[in-house]
């Protein structure tokens, strides 16, 4: 470990300069830019643009209304039954 390194990594920056200051921080980016590309997986690995839309068959779209009406005559009769 170097002087530089002990400096940045104990937070004794008060003996540093300015630039050694800015030098070790790039540093730093530099290596977290690193192990966050690690993380990510390789570059073509991910998908770029909008993603595609999924489609839904009429026959679902019809199911899934006949069960939101459904449930709304369940809730009607609910509240006609509360209201007497």
């Amino acid at each position: 470990m170097s002087k530089k390194d002990a400096v940045v990594e104990f937070g004794i920056l008060h003996t540093m300069n300015i630039a050694e200051i800015i030098q070790a921080l790039k540093l730093e980016r530099n290596r977290l830019d690193n192990a966050i590309a690690a993380l990510n997986g390789p570059a073509g690995a991910r998908r770029v643009g909008p993603r595609k839309r999924r489609t839904m068959s009429a026959a679902a779209r019809a199911k899934i209304a006949a069960a939101q009406r459904a449930r709304w005559v369940k809730q009607k009769a609910a509240q006609k039954k509360a209201s007497k």
